[in-house]
């Protein structure tokens, strides 16, 4: 007996989850709801004066084979690039090739002594210990003075002490400190990098999302996405997913993509110990200003990424993924962080203006040409932005994941309230479609 899939969210997660089990013989119907006029979500390029843009990073980090042709499938133009010629970090009015700990030549000499003494002093001494947070994670593997630049820069990403922020909701792994390269770069350039390689779909991943909604015009019997459509309410014991339109979807197989918090308000008679648990689901709202400009503008003609530890300027990351394309404009996507609360401020057109108009002058400041010219902006709300993973908020994601194990499947990072790259997302849709 074949299963009826609803999937909740035609972002690229829904639909890449949806192209996946569309092969699966074990699938009756799969049906995406998506609240949104169409399909993509913040994977969708806009257009604008003939340049392709998101409000997004644009990047992929692929180390799956099996994923690499699955995007290449659809995206025929997917470029190669590597981190150690893309990624930088701005502070104090200096930019440090990533990452950091091995290009201390960048730092004011007594800077630099003072990192690379902290350095040695913690492999000796601190490295042996092991700390639940971020903080403290970073400075008994780095030292103080290079911990200090790293968590500038995600105390403005995050705006919270960083050793409330949990380790594992932030990476798996953090890489033991090579002394001899850290030694190498302590007074000449130094060519080490994270080594890690990824990719870019120059046209984005509109070839994906463009396809799959091409699916589903060609075989409705199969595949459907109801765009503009809303969740009104689920219930998960009867396995009814109800619409604004008053529709009554039955299902045997949920999948969710949406933002954990925000689809917990949609279950039906939620049990009240998990609706408290929701709300200790903490994230910051991201707000995205991009500016376009013309390359020969770009102070930084190699550069892709710019981390900003420093105080000085109002954004915490700055990405141009236009600079690998063939357009002559780039396009400066910078991210800025703002709590909850601040939500209907960032509404007020006069607040989005300012920011605009601060954002084009600190961008004169650090990362193009004085008197360079703008050939358009661009404003756009990512709510939720960042995901903050406190002590608390993580044994709250714990519980909840339990309620909901044997019930649906989430499916994306902030489904899963975590930090899963794209590639985990295709992995475990692979598993998903396993288990159907």
């Amino acid at each position: 007996m074949t299963k009826n899939v609803v999937i909740i969210g035609a972002g690229l997660s829904g639909l890449m989850t949806a192209d996946i089990l569309m092969k699966n013989e074990n699938v009756g119907t799969v049906r995406i709801l998506e609240r949104s006029a169409s399909a993509g979500g913040i994977s969708s390029s806009t257009k604008r004066d003939q340049v392709n843009y998101l409000f997004g990073t644009r990047i992929l980090f692929i180390n799956d084979q099996s994923f690499k042709e699955y995007i290449e499938s659809y995206c025929p133009d997917l470029s190669s690039v590597y981190s150690d010629s893309i990624k930088m970090v701005y502070w104090e009015g200096r930019y440090i090739p990533y990452p950091v700990q091995y290009h201390l030549n960048k730092l004011p000499i007594y800077d630099r002594l003072v990192a690379f003494k902290d350095v040695i002093r913690t492999k000796l001494f601190y490295s042996k210990y092991i700390s639940d947070n971020f903080k403290y994670t970073l400075i008994n593997n780095f030292g103080k003075k290079i911990a200090s630049i790293i968590l500038s820069h995600t105390q403005k990403t995050w705006r919270e002490d960083p050793k409330y922020i949990q380790k594992e909701y932030t990476f798996t792994k953090v890489a033991a400190v090579d002394l001899s390269k850290v030694l190498k770069g302590l007074f000449i350039d130094s060519s080490e990098s994270s080594n890690e390689q990824v990719y870019y779909p120059k046209n984005g991943m509109d070839n994906i999302i463009n396809s799959i909604v091409d699916k589903s015009k060609a075989c409705n019997a199969k595949l459907s996405i109801s765009c503009g459509t809303s969740v009104k309410s689920i219930d998960l014991s009867s396995k009814v997913v109800v619409t604004d339109k008053g529709e009554e979807i039955p299902y045997d197989t949920l999948i969710n993509t949406i933002a954990l918090p925000g689809f917990l308000r949609l279950v039906k008679n939620l049990p009240t110990e998990y609706e408290l648990y929701r709300k200790l689901l903490d994230y910051n709202i991201m707000a995205v200003v991009v500016v376009a400009t013309h390359k020969k503008f770009l102070k930084f003609k190699d550069k892709f990424m710019f981390y900003f530890s420093d105080n000085n300027t109002g954004f915490n990351k700055v990405t141009i993924p236009t600079m690998f394309g063939d357009s002559n404009q780039s396009v400066l996507v910078c991210e800025y962080s703002f709590p909850r609360h601040k939500r209907e401020l960032l509404n007020d057109e006069q607040y989005r203006q300012s920011l605009i108009a601060k954002t084009i002058e600190e961008l004169r400041q650090t990362l193009i040409d004085r008197y360079s010219d703008v050939s358009f902006t661009d404003f756009s709300i990512i709510d939720p932005g960042y995901v903050l993973y406190t002590s608390e908020s993580g044994q709250a994601v714990n519980k909840i994941k339990s309620y909901l194990d044997d019930k649906l499947f989430l499916i994306g990072r902030y489904a899963r309230w975590n930090q899963d790259r794209i590639e985990h997302t295709y992995n475990n849709i692979k598993l998903i479609n396993d288990l159907i």
